[in-house]
């Protein structure tokens, strides 16, 4: 996990756990980095940013982590969604603004499937039209409030089998 932020302290934590944190007395952006050694569960980490007068801000985005099994993985706005291995399913429903997922693997023995609703897309063949490649990654964009990003993904690799309409 790597993050990245402007203020005061950096922080990353697990639940109730804090990893470490940078101080920065001349506000200048500042890059953290952590490696952690997790346990086989599905973690979600999120970041918080603390001022030099003990403010906390919380981050809007988190990331989610899978296990090596298959797990069923959802984030919220700006969350960043790590499968790990085994097949995953990552859920995409309500308002989930803008996620990525950076291991979706669409064939083999770890295949992966997205599920979306109904609401946002009729058909295999609608999302697909709303899939474009943007640098290495497909995306998919319903509409400008939400957008999935497969990270290393070419649009062409992706089947019927990939994606859950619910």
């Amino acid at each position: 996990m790597r993050l990245t932020k402007r203020g005061d302290c950096h922080r990353a934590a697990a639940p109730r756990t804090g990893l470490g944190h940078v101080g920065n007395a001349q506000n200048a952006l500042r890059s953290w980095s952590a490696t952690l050694s997790l346990s086989n569960t599905v973690h979600t980490l999120t970041a918080s940013a603390v001022d030099a007068a003990g403010n906390v801000g919380a981050s809007t985005n988190s990331a989610v982590i899978g296990t090596t099994g298959n797990d069923v993985l959802s984030g919220r706005a700006g969350s960043v969604l790590t499968g790990g291995g085994g097949n995953d399913t990552f859920v995409f429903t309500g308002n989930f603004a803008s996620q990525v997922v950076t291991d979706f693997h669409p064939s083999g023995t770890s295949q992966d499937v997205i599920e979306l609703s109904h609401s946002l897309f009729s058909s295999f063949a609608d999302i697909m039209a709303h899939t474009t490649e943007v640098g290495s990654s497909a995306v998919i964009t319903a509409d400008a409030s939400h957008i999935v990003a497969l990270a290393n993904v070419n649009a062409t690799t992706l089947h019927s089998s990939n994606f859950l309409l619910v």
